[in-house]
């Protein structure tokens, strides 16, 4: 088969490989913490990582937490983060 054909081939495959997202505003903060806009919602959930997430059902699952513990009372909870992980805490 001809290059053009092979260049042309793996050019289409790369393409199927990049995911593209054109949202409608942008974001006019990426500080999660504060903003309550969708678009920064929508930005920053591919940014950030929290210490657990959902699965398919909803179902608490690990993320950066490797386990976590939650006292009788169920007023403290309590986070041991996977090896390598650290808490980084910043002023605004």
């Amino acid at each position: 088969m001809p290059v053009y054909y092979w260049r042309l081939v793996a050019t289409q495959l790369a393409l199927l490989k990049t995911y593209n997202y054109v949202y409608s505003n942008d974001p006019s903060s990426l500080n999660y913490l504060v903003e309550n806009r969708a678009t920064t919602g929508d930005v920053v959930t591919n940014l950030v990582d929290g210490l657990m997430e959902n699965d398919q059902y909803g179902n608490y699952i690990p993320s950066l937490a490797e386990d976590w513990t939650v006292s009788q009372d169920g007023l403290t909870y309590t986070y041991k983060l996977r090896k390598g992980r650290q808490m980084v805490y910043s002023r605004w």
